[in-house]
């Protein structure tokens, strides 16, 4: 478990900041994408945009088995 954890903390680490911090936002802050929009200074469909663009990577890598690079 412990590795799966591991991966998973580096795959998002290795996400750029342009799209890890409005994933974060979303899932550990429970923002909305208004609300990401707000703080970040971004329109919300730019906040969803680069959500969806991270999950998307995040998704890729678990099916390359969560190698270091997304």
């Amino acid at each position: 478990m412990r590795v799966i954890l591991d991966g998973a903390l580096q795959a998002i680490h290795n996400l750029p900041a342009t799209l890890r911090e409005p994933l974060l936002m979303s899932v550990a802050d429970d923002l909305s994408a208004p609300e990401i929009a707000e703080r970040l200074r971004i329109t919300p469909a730019t906040a969803r945009q680069r959500i969806a663009r991270a999950r998307k990577a995040l998704a890729a890598c678990r099916a390359s088995g969560m190698s270091e690079s997304p």
